[in-house]
């Protein structure tokens, strides 16, 4: 459904629009030309009663090419701040994932290896 505003036009998409975006989205590789020295660090604490959306987020990162650091924190040089909030959205865990850049994180050198950097 489309509609003026005064900021212009809007663009409401049904529940299926919204996850044939989503997917798009997702099927964006993480790459890009050159590393721009930022790293991306995405944390979470999805409670226990969303274990299967928990789980799902999990294996989407896996997915995008993301490694985990630490059990419910995972990282990537890659601009990923629209995949991370499709995933957000897709699995209704808004309130529980967080997503930080970093120009510096202690003991990097072998990520740099693991993501082909050096």
């Amino acid at each position: 459904m489309m509609r003026e505003t005064p900021r212009g036009t809007e663009i409401a998409l049904s529940d299926h629009g919204r996850l044939k975006w989503q997917r798009v989205i997702l099927d964006q590789p993480l790459t890009s030309r050159r590393w721009d020295g930022r790293w991306r660090v995405i944390i979470f604490d999805i409670p226990d009663k969303r274990k299967l959306a928990r789980d799902a987020f999990r294996y989407s990162l896996k997915q995008l090419g993301c490694r985990q650091l630490q059990e419910s924190v995972w990282i990537t040089p890659h601009d990923c701040a629209k995949q991370v909030l499709a995933l957000r959205e897709l699995y209704g865990i808004g309130p529980f994932v967080r997503l930080i850049e970093a120009a510096e994180l202690e003991g990097d050198k072998q990520l740099k290896t693991v993501f082909n950097l050096v």
